[in-house]
């Protein structure tokens, strides 16, 4: 949804509060000088709430146009039957009906991340593809095609309706209580070295500016709503994601695999400060 917000509004003193992607006005690599139509001085600031991204031209496809825009990957051993689209990027979607092809264009991928010193590749697989709902007329606007497909990849704290605020507050709570049972079980099996050990290594991981994130990864391992997204960097996982809902996966009925014609495999390329792992900042005892 696009909304329009004053250049002093508070949310551009916090950006990283609203969720504000800074690169302000940012403009498609294609676009030139004599491209661009619309007025720079009528104080006007538009915002995307899907990307955070705010713009205020009044030209068309700030998003980029696609039938202007080369795929951000393409194989030549592989055939592209799709596409989607996000600010910036034309995004190819290929087919697969074995994993010999599949593990061929990923390692191509890995390969070709090495290029990008930090660079990750990070899979999540899904049952099916969900997209963001805009109007034709926005897409049209935003990417010169009314037909545009975004995927959607909404954090569960947004479909449950809850403040960022409000789930910070319970993952703390949450990961407090769990960090209070384990020292309590402990007590009964550890000898004291051990115990006063563990004692101060959950002290220090709670005094830690690192609590919040470790919360998080407890939060989105064990199912509380959170701002996270699961990403995997091993195939099977991804895999197995994309040929089972969790819920359906949990009854042990083989007739609840998906239909595997709609499940997808999505491919990351992630910044190292855009992902962590929650055992890379769990207590070490």
């Amino acid at each position: 949804m696009i909304s329009i917000v004053k250049p002093n509004d508070i949310m551009f003193k916090y950006p990283g509060f609203f969720n504000l992607d800074m690169h302000h006005h940012e403009l498609p690599s294609y676009h030139i000088p004599a491209h661009i139509q619309g007025s720079m001085g009528d104080g006007k600031v538009y915002l995307d709430n899907n990307y955070g991204r705010t713009f205020n031209l009044e030209s068309k496809d700030p998003f980029g146009k696609t039938e202007q825009m080369d795929y951000f990957y393409k194989s030549d051993y592989h055939e592209i039957i799709d596409e989607l689209r996000v600010p910036f990027r034309r995004i190819p979607v290929f087919k697969f009906i074995d994993d010999k092809n599949f593990i061929s264009l990923y390692n191509d991928l890995v390969f070709r991340s090495k290029r990008f010193p930090g660079s990750e590749i990070c899979l999540r697989g899904q049952t099916k593809v969900y997209l963001i709902e805009r109007k034709s007329e926005e897409l049209e606007w935003l990417y010169g095609n009314a037909y545009t497909k975004e995927p959607s990849f909404t954090p569960s704290y947004i479909r449950k309706d809850f403040t960022e605020n409000f789930i910070k507050a319970l993952w703390h709570s949450q990961t407090a209580s769990m960090f209070d049972f384990t020292l309590y079980e402990s007590a009964k099996f550890l000898n004291d070295s051990h115990f006063n050990e563990l004692y101060h290594d959950i002290k220090n991981t709670r005094k830690s500016p690192l609590f919040t994130a470790l919360s998080l990864g407890f939060a989105q391992h064990y199912g509380l709503p959170s701002v996270g997204l699961d990403l995997t960097k091993e195939l099977n996982v991804a895999k197995w994601f994309a040929a089972f809902r969790l819920d359906d996966a949990l009854k042990n009925d083989p007739a609840n695999i998906s239909n595997l014609s709609e499940s997808t495999i999505f491919i990351f390329g992630c910044r190292p400060d855009s992902i962590f792992s929650y055992r890379s900042l769990k207590p070490k005892h």
